[in-house]
Formats: structure tokens, C-alpha cells, sequence
């Protein structure tokens, strides 16, 4: 059975603060086949690689994402990262992206469309879009169907997802494949790549390979590279 891939959360953001250049580089430098990161549009139309609603978490700072200009955030802190400015790390490195869109957001799917917009061309390396909002997913499909769909699944929205979302893929939660392993076999069985999030005990990496999961998503990348035996 082939081995997970392993997806680098907000690149190796245990030892390097999430979602920067030095947190990806590191993810690389540790062995990591892709990058899976957060997603949010600035009040310019920016897109930025960021996880809260806001700055207060990383940067102590209150300023909100959708409500402030892309300057004025890399004033704020200056490791924030713009979307293209990741995509060119990827392409460079060969490695592969898991996009997560934030919802809700007071710019409704503008953010997808403006990733459709930035991505359709590119064929280098594999991207998949990733997202809680069965909206998200249902306009990429529609918009960019080439592109892989997958659902974010919680204990909340799954049985919604289950039911209705068109998404190619699913990624339920290491705590939900634990309490449950046949829901791998029966999302693949449906045709279904399956990611998992996030997964950094190594009881839980070696359940995710014997249980065929296709990704990991984990904080600690070097860690899951040498559990799971790559060089």
C-alpha cells in the first residue's frame, strides 16, 4: 500500500511561525511532498497567506484581514506572505499545495474566483482547493472543474458534505478517523482521495498508513517523514 503524502500545515509551523516563507522553507528542508496553507483576500484584493480574521493572534495587532490594505498588513508584520509569492516557492520546489479558503468572510467567494483566476494556467505541480463551505466548493467545481475539490469535514457540516457537497476528495479530522477508521475505506471506496488533518502523534501517522489515507496534514513534517520511512 502506497504511503500518505505528507502536507507540511502552514508549512512546518511548529519550530517556524505558520503560514511564512522561513515556515515553508523549513517544510522543504525537511522532506515535505506539499504545502497546505490558509487563504483570505485583503480590503485591495490581495490575496495572503493567513489563517485568523485578523492579526491579533500572530501580531498582537487587531487589524482585520478583509478590512485592510495589503501595506498596511506588511507594515503590521512583515513575514505575511501574498499568495504569488508562495505559488513561486511551490512551483520552484516541486511541490504540491492544499488551498484552504476562510469562511465566512465579508467578501462572500471572491476569494475563489480570484484564485481560479491566479491558478487556472498553472500545470507544474498539483493544487487542490480545500474548504468548510460547501459554497466554496460547489463554485469551484463548477468554475474550474479540472481542479481537485476537497471538503473539509467537521462535526458539524459532514453529514451536509456527505450528502450534497460534489467535492472530488474529503479531509475529516485525525479525531473522526480515530473514532472511526472505515470511514477511509469507504470514502475511497467511493472514489475519494482522502486527506487528514492534522496529524502529528505518531501513533496517528502510522494509523493514517495502515489505514491507506492518501495525506497527512501535519505541523511537524520531519517527524511524519521519518515515521513513515522516506529518505
Amino acid at each position: 500500500m502506497p504511503k500518505p503524502l505528507i502536507y507540511a500545515h502552514r508549512g512546518s509551523s511548529v519550530d517556524h511561525p505558520e503560514n511564512t516563507r522561513a515556515a515553508f522553507q523549513a517544510a522543504i528542508s525537511d522532506g515535505t511532498h506539499g504545502f497546505e496553507c490558509d487563504l483570505r483576500l485583503t480590503k485591495d484584493g490581495e490575496i495572503v497567506v493567513w489563517h485568523d480574521a485578523n492579526m491579533s493572534r500572530i501580531a498582537n495587532n487587531k487589524a482585520s484581514i478583509a478590512h485592510t490594505d495589503f501595506k498596511e498588513l506588511k507594515a503590521i508584520y512583515p513575514q505575511i506572505l501574498l499568495f504569488s509569492e508562495l505559488l513561486e516557492i511551490a512551483i520552484a520546489n516541486k511541490k504540491s499545495l492544499a488551498l484552504e479558503t476562510k469562511h465566512p468572510v465579508p467578501t462572500g467567494n471572491q476569494i475563489e474566483s480570484k484564485i481560479i483566476e491566479t491558478i487556472s494556467e498553472i500545470s507544474q505541480i498539483e493544487i487542490s482547493l480545500l474548504s468548510f463551505s460547501w459554497l466554496a466548493i460547489e463554485k469551484v467545481g463548477r468554475e474550474l472543474p479540472k481542479l481537485e475539490t476537497v471538503a473539509l469535514l467537521n462535526s458539524i457540516n459532514t453529514p451536509i458534505m456527505e450528502r450534497f457537497s460534489a467535492a472530488k476528495s474529503v479531509a475529516p479530522e485525525i479525531i473522526a478517523i480515530k473514532a472511526n477508521p472505515s470511514l477511509v475505506a469507504r470514502y475511497k471506496s467511493e472514489g475519494k482521495r482522502v486527506f487528514v488533518w492534522t496529524v502529528n502523534e505518531i501513533a496517528d501517522l502510522e494509523l493514517c498508513a495502515e489505514l491507506g489515507v492518501d495525506v497527512v496534514i501535519t505541523d511537524m513534517p520531519a517527524r511524519a517523514v521519518s515515521v513513515l520511512g522516506y529518505p
